[in-house]
C-alpha cells in the first residue's frame, strides 16, 4: 500500500515529465530539418565547387531576360552622365536660345556646375546631332510612306536611358533664337539693352512699360525661359515687386509671363527679319550703282577715245578741197 502522499507526488512527476515530451518535440523536429538542410546545402556547395561553371550557366539560363528596346547610343558616349543629370541637362538645354554656346547657363540652370566645358560641350553635340539626325531620319522616312502621318508626336531617340523628343527640342531651339541673337551677350551692353519694337499694353494689374519687357527679355536670356522665379530674384532686372504676387487672383502670374514672353519673342524675330530684308536691299542697289558707274565709265572712256582720234585726223571736205586746188595749179602750168 503506498501512501496518499507519496503516490500523488509520483504521478505529478509523470506528469510533468509527459509535459517536457509534448513542449520539447517541436524543438526536436526543427533541429531535424536544420540538420537536414545544412547537410544538403553543404553536398551543393561542393557540387558547385568541383562542377565549376556548368551550374552557373544553368542559372543564368533560368534568370528572366530584361525586357525593352536596347540601347541606340552606348553609355560609353557619355561617360560622366547619369540618366537623371542627362535628363536635366536636356531640359535646361530647352530653355535656351543657341544652347551650344550658353553651355555655362545651361549647366548652372540644370545643377551640373562640377562638370567640364568639354564635357558639357559633348552632351550638348549629341543632343542636338542626335535631333537634327532623326528629324532627316523621320523626313525621309514619310518620304517613302506617303507622307501619311495620323497622330505622330515626332522622332524621337534616346541617350542612354533618356528618350528624347527630336522635334520638341529642335522648335525649342528655333523659337528662341530670335531672343539669342537680339539680346546683347557682353554684360554691360545687355544691362543697357531696350526692346527695338513698339510694343502693345500688357494689361497687368501693375504699372508695366517698355524697360519691363526689356528686363524682362534679359532675364530669359540669363536665365533660361520659364525661370520666372529666378528672374524674380534678380534685384538688378527691377521686377522683384512686379511679377508673380503673392495674391495668385493678380497679374502677371507664370501663365501671363509666358504669353508675354512669346509676344516678346514673336516682335524681335520680325524686327530681325525687317533688318535682313534692308541689309539685302542695300547690298542690291549698292551693286546696281557699281555695275551703273562701271557702265558710265566705259562709256566716257569710249567717246574721248572717238573724241582723240577725230582731233588728230583731218576732216574729209578739207582734204577734197585742197585736192582741187593743187589739180587745177598743175593744169595752169601746163598750159
Amino acid at each position: 500500500i503506498i501512501p496518499e502522499v507519496q503516490r500523488r507526488r509520483i504521478e505529478e512527476e509523470e506528469r510533468q515529465k509527459e509535459l517536457e515530451e509534448i513542449y520539447m518535440l517541436p524543438r526536436m523536429r526543427n533541429c531535424a530539418k536544420q540538420i537536414s538542410f545544412n547537410g544538403s546545402e553543404g553536398r551543393r556547395s561542393r557540387s558547385r565547387r568541383y562542377s565549376g561553371s556548368d551550374s552557373d550557366s544553368i542559372s543564368e539560363r533560368k534568370r528572366p531576360k530584361k525586357r525593352g528596346r536596347p540601347r541606340t547610343i552606348p553609355r560609353e558616349n557619355i561617360k560622366g552622365f547619369s540618366d537623371a543629370e542627362i535628363r536635366r541637362f536636356i531640359k535646361s538645354y530647352k530653355k535656351f536660345g543657341g544652347p551650344l554656346e550658353r553651355l555655362d547657363a545651361v549647366a548652372r540652370d540644370a545643377e551640373l556646375v562640377d562638370k567640364s566645358e568639354t564635357d558639357l560641350r559633348r552632351l550638348g553635340e549629341l543632343v542636338h546631332n542626335g535631333c537634327i539626325k532623326a528629324l532627316k531620319d523621320s523626313s525621309s522616312g514619310q518620304e517613302r510612306t506617303g507622307g501619311r502621318l495620323g497622330k505622330v508626336k515626332g522622332p524621337t531617340f534616346r541617350i542612354s536611358g533618356v528618350q528624347v523628343n527630336a522635334k520638341l527640342v529642335i522648335s525649342h531651339e528655333e523659337e528662341l533664337a530670335p531672343l539669342h541673337k537680339s539680346i546683347p551677350a557682353d554684360p554691360e551692353e545687355r544691362k543697357r539693352y531696350v526692346i527695338p519694337c513698339h510694343t502693345k499694353a500688357a494689361h497687368f494689374d501693375i504699372d508695366w512699360g517698355k524697360e519691363d519687357d526689356s528686363n524682362l527679355l534679359i532675364g530669359i536670356y540669363e536665365y533660361g525661359y520659364g525661370s520666372w522665379e529666378m528672374i524674380k530674384m534678380d534685384p538688378d532686372l527691377s521686377l522683384t515687386q512686379k511679377i508673380l504676387p503673392d495674391d495668385p487672383d493678380k497679374k502677371p502670374q507664370a501663365k501671363q509671363l509666358q504669353t508675354r514672353a512669346d509676344y516678346l519673342i514673336k516682335l524681335l524675330n520680325k524686327d530681325l527679319a525687317r533688318k535682313e530684308a534692308q541689309r539685302l536691299a542695300g547690298a542690291g542697289n549698292s551693286k546696281r550703282r557699281k555695275t551703273r558707274t562701271k557702265k558710265n565709265k566705259v562709256i566716257k572712256a569710249a567717246k574721248m577715245k572717238e573724241e582723240i582720234k577725230s582731233d588728230s585726223s583731218p576732216q574729209p571736205s578739207e582734204k577734197s578741197d585742197e585736192d582741187d586746188e593743187e589739180d587745177k595749179d598743175e593744169i595752169v602750168s601746163v598750159k
